[in-house]
């Protein structure tokens, strides 16, 4: 943990603390938790659908909003996180 102390014209000192929290880097060749390669599974299922099928949009807003879930995985909550595995699960064939 770093501190910065700010110290304003009228005397007031504050002192910030900063924690930083390492995150994967873009283009990192770590591997993805198991719950995102689920999801992205559903996702390429989901978009390999026949168009002509009567649900075909709701299955693209579903690959869609999982698409964005997986995609920003490490800024969701758990609660998030386990409706999108849910859904990932229920929608794969």
């Amino acid at each position: 943990m770093q501190t910065i102390t700010a110290l304003t014209r009228t005397g007031n000192e504050y002192t910030l603390t900063i924690a930083l929290t390492p995150r994967r880097s873009r283009g990192s060749v770590e591997e993805l938790p198991a719950a995102v390669a689920d999801i992205l599974r559903a996702v390429g299922q989901l978009r390999s659908r026949n168009d002509a099928d009567p649900g075909s949009t709701t299955f693209d807003a579903a690959a869609d909003l999982l698409e964005h879930i997986a995609g920003t995985w490490d800024q969701q909550d758990d609660q998030t996180r386990q409706h999108a595995l849910a859904l990932a699960l229920s929608l794969i064939l």
